[in-house]
């Protein structure tokens, strides 16, 4: 919706459109994150910019609602795989409150998946990892690959990814010394599952300025 009019008639000449889906959000001075997923044909699922919930949108009637999720921020969204309608919610576990002359309400980062009633399904807590000795983890991103396993983005505390397998066992870090791998911030990740090549976990490694598969 803050497209310029140049920029709107760039999308709209390759072939692509831009619509408002969401003409009935109140204002807010709250910070609103990245966090958008297509449930399905008809559902999309974006962060609440108040952080403490998740809003449902069905795209061809606009009706939405929203539900309420024990978080501080929703900073990444991500589908849940199975039958079950759920999202993953990364939650750094700090939000700053501009109503507040910017405040910082700061709880316990948390990896979450939830289901589309705010009902807590997972949770992924810190990992038993060293460098948590002195601080705190405070996921970005969390994404859930082909074979179960959940990956986790740490890009506001330690700058690790960690790999959680489908019981919520960590079974590898990226970032560490052992990894030989040295990321500064990696704040979002996707799985890559273009046709002919296994799927590939893609790294928006922020602060090195590179995209890492």
């Amino acid at each position: 919706r803050r497209l310029s009019g140049r920029d709107r008639k760039q999308i709209e000449g390759n072939g692509m459109t831009w619509d408002v889906l969401w003409a009935d959000g109140n204002q807010t001075p709250e910070w609103s994150h990245a966090g958008i997923v297509a449930i399905d044909d008809t559902r999309i699922a974006f962060g609440h910019p108040s952080g403490l919930g998740i809003m449902i949108l069905d795209v061809k009637t606009t009706g939405s609602h929203f539900v309420p999720t024990p978080t501080t921020e929703v900073h990444g969204l991500a589908l849940g795989s199975g039958a079950t309608d759920a999202v993953w919610i990364a939650d750094p576990g700090f939000k700053a409150r501009p109503a507040d002359a910017y405040r910082e309400d700061r709880q316990l980062g948390r990896a979450l998946l939830v289901s589309l009633d705010g009902v807590v399904l997972t949770e992924l807590t810190q990992p038993d990892h060293p460098a948590y000795a002195g601080g705190t983890w405070r996921p970005t991103s969390v994404i859930e690959a082909p074979d179960g396993a959940i990956w986790v983005a740490d890009g506001y505390g330690k700058s690790l990814v960690h790999r959680f397998d489908a019981a919520g066992v960590l079974v590898q870090t990226l970032g560490d010394e052992a990894s030989g791998i040295t990321f500064d911030c990696p704040h979002g990740l996707i799985v890559d599952s273009r046709p002919g090549h296994a799927p590939q976990i893609v790294v928006a490694d922020r602060g090195n300025r590179r995209v890492v598969w």
